[in-house]
């Protein structure tokens, strides 16, 4: 069996190989979503795969079900939908039968969901394609039983799935709630192609090139306002949607399972920890009224509606927040580091990232301060009567500039975590986050959800280098903490 990263190569190429000879083709999503609906598929299957026949007899031999109601929708004219309630955030898993395999397959595959009385909306296409057959689960534990069954000899018979979704036996695994993941994949990738020819890259067109450019995409796009209205905006809110900041949760969800995917390691324990993410409110509801404001604010600046004053006071209520939590010295550190280009220096708490990044990029904080941020802060703690101790930037802080942000969120959650819970507890938190408890990582300071968008598990391994404890101790180490005294192996 072909790695999926070999396949995912070779899809690419074709495209890059078909652009290259047709200079005239405006590059479309459509393109490459049609090529990943049927995948695999014949060309006599993309054109005489109709199933449409066997609805009325799947209607039919199901009618007395009381465990699941099989029905058309006007909604979905092509499927038959197969569903026993009304959750959401489910388990996606999809499978693609041979046509003249498709009706048992389907029967055997209902039964069982049925007689386990699992919670489902499930669907069937109404042509043999890629993904065909979409059972959605509304529990991890149903979703696993139902893998372990279509492993059985009777499943065997099932087509390949497009390679941009890692398998489980027959069956390919993904997640994508109210949207479509082949579509928001088709979207990134017709993003990819305008890029490279654009830019004269068509020949350098691989599997690598891509998840460098996915990866810069999702890094970027969701710290730009600008870039969000764009990408996903501008047609207003898709069905199924409460508010604007759902929606974009919804697509940083299906865009960070994309980079998952592309790893021949996906697997079901990675899988299940993303899972537990997106099931999480803890994260995602914050995560929602954070973009909804992050968003009611950009449109503000747009239309012209923000107070003239509104840079300066956005600049002294961070002073405030920060002031309140630390000292003026921590003030410092964190606006000098920002003032150096490093973006993530600045907490999501508040909102206070995004904002500074569309209203106080470091040259309008320097035109507040007068080009000199120390005496501002010095003459702002005399006001509030703190014997300021700022003088020069911190070995600590020198090193932040310099550190990538993956680093520098750990290393703060060490030094919080270090005082808190002692070298040892901080090790066992981490850990397990790393085994994908995202809620053993503190709210305080908005770890949770800076850990959540900004460092993975995998990011953190490779930063630790597979040892934590070892990571923590030398931290503590460097700056002076005494190991012994927080609990630490002797």
């Amino acid at each position: 069996m072909k790695k999926r990263s070999v396949e995912i190569n070779q899809f690419l190429k074709w495209f890059s190989e078909y652009y290259q000879q047709h200079p005239e083709q405006e590059v479309k999503d459509d393109h490459f979503y049609n090529a990943l609906k049927y995948y695999s598929c014949s060309t006599d299957e993309v054109k005489n795969g109709s199933i449409a026949p066997l609805f009325s007899k799947w209607k039919d031999y199901f009618k007395n079900n009381l465990q699941l109601h099989v029905y058309s929708s006007e909604k979905q004219p092509g499927f038959l939908q197969f569903a026993n309630g009304n959750q959401n955030r489910h388990v996606k898993i999809v499978l693609s039968f041979p046509k003249e395999k498709i009706e048992e397959a389907v029967i055997k595959i209902m039964d069982f969901i049925a007689e386990e009385e699992m919670p489902t909306k499930s669907k069937v296409a109404t042509a043999i394609r890629a993904d065909g057959v979409i059972l959605r689960m509304a529990n991890f534990d149903d979703a696993l039983s139902l893998l372990t069954f279509l492993k059985k000899e009777d499943f065997k018979v099932a087509k390949d799935t497009n390679p941009f979704m890692f398998k489980e036996g027959v069956a390919a695994v993904t997640y994508d709630n109210y949207l479509s993941y082949n579509r928001v994949l088709s979207f990134l990738l017709e993003g990819y192609f305008k890029m490279c020819r654009r830019t004269k890259a068509l020949k350098k067109v691989s599997y690598k090139h891509f998840r460098e450019y996915a990866k810069q995409f999702v890094e970027e796009v969701f710290r730009n306002p600008k870039l969000i209205q764009a990408s996903f905006l501008s047609n207003g809110i898709k069905p199924g949607f409460n508010s604007v900041g759902a929606m974009i949760v919804n697509y940083e969800q299906v865009l960070k399972l994309i980079l998952l995917q592309l790893d021949d390691k996906m697997n079901m324990q990675t899988y299940q920890n993303f899972y537990q993410s997106v099931r999480n409110d803890q994260v995602v509801l914050p995560m929602e009224a954070y973009y909804n404001e992050l968003m009611k604010n950009y449109r503000a600046k747009e239309n012209g509606d923000l107070d003239k004053g509104f840079a300066e006071n956005l600049l002294i209520d961070y002073i405030n927040y920060i002031y309140q939590l630390n000292d003026m010295d921590a003030v410092f550190s964190y606006l000098s580091a920002y003032m150096n280009g490093f973006t993530t220096a600045i907490t999501r708490k508040n909102n206070y990232r995004q904002n500074f990044l569309m209203y106080l990029p470091p040259s309008e904080i320097a035109r507040i301060v007068k080009g000199d941020l120390k005496k501002f802060l010095d003459n702002y703690a005399a006001k509030t009567g703190e014997v300021s101790k700022i003088e020069v930037l911190t070995e600590e802080t020198k090193l932040v500039e310099e550190e990538p942000s993956g680093v520098l969120l750990l290393n703060d959650y060490i030094r919080f975590a270090i005082g808190k819970y002692g070298i040892k507890g901080a090790a066992t938190y981490l850990m397990s986050f790393v085994e994908g408890n995202i809620l053993a990582i503190t709210r305080t300071n908005n770890f949770r959800d800076r850990f959540y968008y900004e460092l993975t598990p995998q990011a953190i391994l490779e930063i630790t280098q597979n040892d934590l404890l070892g990571y923590i101790e030398s931290y503590a180490n460097k700056y002076g903490i005494d190991s012994e005294s927080f609990g630490g192996r002797k």
